[in-house]
């Protein structure tokens, strides 16, 4: 019991001095757009096992981390640590590898850079000595679609017809002439030629009855003619067979 109390004092006059991790990043790039980059990372002091390692870019002063990390595979920026970049610590003091990352949604500005390590069970090693380096994104913005220019469209003028000239200039009276209108049966040919068949068709009809009523009438003037004249002949013919016999009995 005496043991124990003296080894309890001495733990804790004299503590375990606990070696930290160190995470030095190399080669990294000053400026990044939103195209993959790549840098260097050294692990010193980490227990031998399979660790996970996330890269993690910030705004000074803040622990809003953003980011893609390629884990072999593709990339990822969720919660599983297990699902960042898996790296085999060995037995050596130190093990390095290769980080590739890239950004997306950023806005251009300072920020900083920097790499988190999670243990084999999917902890975060919060007590790990990081190197920080400055990065500034500039995030490339597409340039703008020029509209198409509308192709000019040419009209091109008919050929005029050739004004033909001559020396004799027609008299004022012959134009005139040639002005007027035409003779009324070349306009009545005209507008009958204009008409549709069954206008044209009514008015034959009509004309075909119009000349047979005149045939009618001019017959019954023929034969009240001929009577008329039938009797005044026999009426002639009577009166001088009267005035033979009265010179006869006489």
């Amino acid at each position: 019991m005496k043991l124990f109390f003296i080894l309890l004092v001495f733990s804790l006059i004299f503590p375990k001095k606990i070696f930290a991790v160190t995470l030095t990043i190399s080669d990294a790039p000053s400026q990044i757009s939103n195209d993959p980059f790549e840098f260097n990372v050294l692990i010193e002091g980490a227990r031998p096992a399979t660790n996970y390692l996330e890269i993690a870019i910030f705004k000074e002063g803040t622990t809003d981390y953003f980011g893609q990390t390629w884990n072999g595979s593709g990339w990822y920026s969720g919660s599983d640590a297990k699902s960042y970049f898996p790296i085999t610590i060995a037995s050596s003091a130190s093990t390095s590898a290769r980080l590739k990352g890239r950004v997306e949604d950023a806005i251009s500005g300072n920020y900083r850079l920097k790499v988190r390590r999670y243990t084999q069970s999917g902890n975060l090693a919060s007590n790990d000595k990081i190197t920080l380096v400055d990065l500034i994104i500039n995030i490339k913005t597409p340039p703008p679609s020029e509209s198409p220019t509308p192709l000019a469209t040419s009209f091109e003028t008919p050929p005029q017809s050739p004004i033909i000239e001559t020396d004799r200039q027609t008299p004022i009276p012959e134009v005139l002439s040639e002005l007027e209108t035409p003779p009324a049966e070349n306009i009545l040919a005209v507008s009958s030629r204009s008409q549709k068949p069954e206008e044209m068709q009514v008015q034959e009809e009509n004309k075909n009855n119009q000349i047979g009523i005149i045939s009618l009438l001019g017959g019954i003037i023929l034969i009240v003619s001929g009577g008329t004249y039938a009797l005044f002949i026999k009426k002639r013919t009577g009166n001088s067979t009267d005035s033979q016999k009265s010179e006869l009995e006489s």
